[in-house]
């Protein structure tokens, strides 16, 4: 595990530990935990509670890019963790993430609710392609 005084990084578990169309929870640091999401072979980490009645998300339901409150029906986008339907007052904490070659899931989720964004979905590294074009 690598912390500071802003943010915990750690593996939580390793890519084959999650099937494609698959959601857990994972324990991160001393006392937080993450929602470790798997879709179309891109891995996310949100918040693991619903924002309008803390509801686990762990038990919605996963559709294309959105993952749907058990409770009220709140919509989420798991990429970015944006509300896409109510009742959730807020967006989900969405976390950095990063997939080891030997495809360790690494999260950093902040020490005091920070959260850290990120433009890309984690993808496991992958052997680099040579592309030869033809001049005329």
């Amino acid at each position: 595990m690598e912390s500071n005084e802003n943010y915990v990084e750690q593996v939580v578990c390793n890519q084959n530990d999650l099937n494609d169309n698959e959601m857990k929870v994972f324990d991160i640091g001393e006392d937080q935990k993450v929602l470790v999401v798997k879709q179309k072979g891109e891995i996310n980490a949100i918040g693991t509670k619903c924002t309008h009645y803390g509801a686990p998300l762990a038990n919605g339901a996963l559709s294309d890019g959105r993952i749907r409150c058990p409770w009220h029906g709140a919509c989420f986008n798991i990429k970015t963790g944006d509300i896409e339907d109510f009742p959730g007052f807020d967006s989900l904490p969405c976390y950095q993430v990063t997939i080891s070659k030997k495809g360790d899931v690494k999260c950093r989720i902040g020490r005091r609710g920070g959260v850290y964004r990120r433009a890309q979905p984690a993808r496991a590294p992958t052997t680099p392609t040579l592309r030869l074009t033809a001049e005329t």
